[in-house]
């Protein structure tokens, strides 16, 4: 099996990134986190990403506009909104305070 196969077959199987690489470096293949990923892209693996910005804007929306009818809010508010929505992270702070 060569390493690009073995890399791969260790993704599918759910191994993290460092997983793969030490269970490569136990058999003789030493890669690093970069090449690692270059050789992910190259066949097309990532790991699932979500696009939860329609919906997170949404429930913003609703929590700061206390359930007003969204035509009814200022421009100047609603741009704000889309704003914050936009530099909002999973990581990050909640910014709703």
């Amino acid at each position: 099996m060569d390493r690009d196969s073995m890399v791969e077959l260790y993704f599918r199987l759910g191994m993290s990134y460092k997983d793969i690489l030490k269970s490569l470096a136990l058999q003789g293949i030493v890669l690093s986190e970069r090449h690692l990923n270059r050789i992910l892209r190259a066949r097309s693996l990532h790991r699932r990403r979500y696009d939860l910005d329609p919906v997170l804007y949404q429930t913003i929306l609703d929590y700061k506009t206390e359930g007003r009818y969204l035509p009814y809010i200022t421009k100047k508010e609603k741009n704000e909104f889309r704003r914050k929505a936009s530099k909002f992270t999973l990581e990050g702070e909640l910014w709703m305070s």
